[in-house]
């Protein structure tokens, strides 16, 4: 059986919000182990469109993920979705935030748990976080533990929304470094972001989203 190469396939797909138009018709593909950063103005529908790639909301048109259709409502085991807002359980230390997800996915001990889920503290630099609580935690060390989090999933797809929101200048490399690592690891990603230095970072051309389509970005754009 030969490879699937495609780890995205979006087909004529059109969302309305309420009665407004986000976008219509909408078609684009991402290959395996590909970056994708999309950016655009509020209010288009990014975020949404994350939503949809995930079966979080419903659409018309067709989502394919590595060949199988997308159903609304319906859980993708082959992708995670990484928000802006990371909404970590207040009771729990940085690292059980981040371990607690391996013992409901992968039925790990806790203690395993947590040697496994060091590695991506390290790399997104919140070894310093691992015994605090969100409380005492800045909104960047937040977004990074939640990051952190959503890799400890170990899924294919990472689909990213907004993660540099609350980083300062300085510690955005941090994340621009873990995504091209990702990457390199054969990881899949979406990069939504309005942030022109994490773009800048990551050395890619965005696509810009429009009611129409996504386009390519320019250079003076």
């Amino acid at each position: 059986m030969e490879a699937i190469k495609t780890a995205i396939q979006v087909d004529q797909i059109s969302k309305y919000f309420n009665s407004t138009l986000l976008f219509e018709q909408l078609s684009f593909s991402v290959p395996k182990g590909e970056l994708m950063i999309i950016t655009g103005p509020s209010g288009l529908g990014k975020t949404t469109l994350l939503r949809m790639i995930c079966g979080l909301a419903p659409f018309d048109g067709s989502i394919r993920i590595f060949g199988e259709k997308v159903k609304a409502n319906t859980t993708n085991e082959n992708l995670v979705l990484v928000s802006q807002q990371p909404a970590l359980w207040e009771h729990l230390s940085g690292i059980d935030n981040v371990a607690i997800v391996r013992k409901l996915l992968f039925k790990e001990s806790l203690s395993q748990a947590r040697k496994n889920v060091e590695k991506y503290l390290e790399l997104l630099e919140v070894q310093h976080i691992a015994k605090r609580f969100p409380r005492t935690m800045s909104g960047g060390e937040q977004q990074r533990l939640g990051f952190a989090r959503g890799l400890a999933t170990e899924r294919a797809i990472l689909l990213l929304d907004e993660i540099t929101a609350n980083i300062d200048a300085s510690r955005k490399q941090i994340v621009a470094h873990a995504i091209q690592e990702l990457q390199s690891q054969g990881k899949t990603i979406i990069v939504v972001t309005h942030d022109p230095v994490i773009i800048n970072l990551l050395r890619a051309t965005p696509y810009i989203l429009h009611q129409n389509g996504l386009h390519q970005a320019t250079p003076h754009q």
